[in-house]
């Protein structure tokens, strides 16, 4: 049994009260017994459960590190749950009954009726209690039919109608019908709107007056050629590099 009395025997400096031989093995002094370390110099708190000071009911963790600005002081209970405030959470109030709040009907145009909020967002407009004004996943759709929404894109321009909406990355216009889960290009979606379907073995290409403008979707500026026909006709115009 070691005794304090021993010169080689003292008190382990991380306050647990154990004993341990100053010197190691190589006669270094020490001052802490294997394993401990200056970071167990602590009151670790050995108590009954701490509740959270908002009133939740969840119990709160020990600090790990002492702030004097947030009140922490290490190994003691923390005074919330991260991410609680000290102030008492008010009750949040019922929402009404579906049939207490007036009907309103989607925006998109849908004739849908849409929900009732259950949070209030000043960026987006929403205030919990009342209705929304669309339905999840219709605030991108446009309140008309297709072909509408499809003429919301385009702007005449010198004789041509120019497509005003996403590009490709050739520059031709790009179409995203509601009854298709890919997109389309504009000028053909028209031409078939237009003439009827395009055969498998047939191109549709530019021939606008004032020289080709790939923007363009106007009908009557295009032409249904076959691949040979369509190559022939690029070349002609310098738009490839190919039989130079």
């Amino acid at each position: 049994m070691t005794s304090l009395l021993d010169p080689s025997v003292s008190l382990c400096a991380c306050g647990c009260g154990s004993t341990f031989s100053t010197l190691d093995s190589r006669g270094r002094p020490r001052r802490f017994q294997t394993g401990h370390n200056m970071s167990r110099r602590y009151a670790l708190y050995d108590g009954p459960p701490v509740r959270c000071a908002c009133g939740c009911g969840a119990s709160v963790k020990l600090a790990n590190r002492t702030d004097a600005r947030l009140g922490w002081v290490r190994g003691q209970p923390l005074t919330c749950v991260r991410g609680h405030t000290q102030t008492p959470r008010p009750a949040a109030a019922s929402l009404p009954a579906e049939e207490e709040v007036a009907i309103r009907l989607c925006a998109c145009g849908c004739c849908r009726a849409t929900a009732i909020a259950t949070y209030t967002s000043r960026k987006d407009g929403i205030r919990r209690g009342e209705r929304l004004t669309y339905i999840k996943g219709h605030n991108g759709r446009y309140a008309g039919s297709e072909l509408d929404r499809f003429w919301s894109h385009v702007s005449p321009v010198g004789g041509c109608l120019l497509w005003t909406g996403s590009l490709n990355r050739k520059g031709y216009g790009v179409w995203s019908p509601r009854d298709r889960k890919r997109s389309r290009l504009a000028h053909r979606w028209l031409y078939e709107e237009t003439y009827g379907p395009i055969p498998a073995d047939r191109d549709v290409g530019h021939n606008c007056p004032g020289g080709d403008i790939k923007r363009c979707i106007d009908p009557t500026h295009m032409l249904l050629l076959t691949r040979a026909e369509h190559g022939m006709d690029r070349i002609r115009k310098g738009q490839t590099t190919q039989g130079r």
